[in-house]
């Protein structure tokens, strides 16, 4: 078991970015990284994520079936109106992202978005590998 906080920190709205600090604990061991999310005309982006590299997080018009291209990665909205029961609690009106990794030879992912609060759940599975992202609490400042 991992548990990973992430601190938003740096809002620039003159940049449209926010800096995203992560600390990942496994065992005794400490990890850190740090990545940019940035709002595009088009939506927002992350210049790394915590299960994948760069991406787009989320595009600006959302709704069941929008699909997107990333490399040989294919992404889409599976809905809308999904609900999710993670520790942090229970969401409704949740957006579900799909996603085949390398035309989905190379595996596959799903992650779910509530409004206001971010990404709720993400599991990514490879070959050899699956590793799943859940939110335990949240605090909005």
């Amino acid at each position: 078991t991992k548990y990973v906080t992430f601190e938003f920190v740096n809002y620039s709205e003159k940049d449209d970015t926010v800096k995203v600090n992560v600390t990942i604990l496994k065992g005794a061991k400490t990890y850190k990284m740090t990545y940019d999310l940035t709002l595009a005309y088009d939506g927002i982006y992350s210049t790394n994520s915590f299960l994948e590299g760069p991406r787009l997080e989320m595009p600006n018009s959302i709704y069941r079936g929008k699909a997107w291209t990333k490399d040989s990665n294919k992404n889409w909205i599976s809905s809308v109106k999904s609900k999710v029961d993670v520790p942090a609690g229970y969401f409704e009106e949740c957006v579900r992202i799909k996603t085949r990794i390398g035309d989905g030879d190379a595996g596959s992912a799903v992650r779910y978005y509530s409004r206001g609060v971010g990404l709720l759940y993400e599991e990514w599975q490879a070959e050899d590998k699956v590793e799943t992202l859940r939110l335990m609490s949240y605090s909005i400042n």
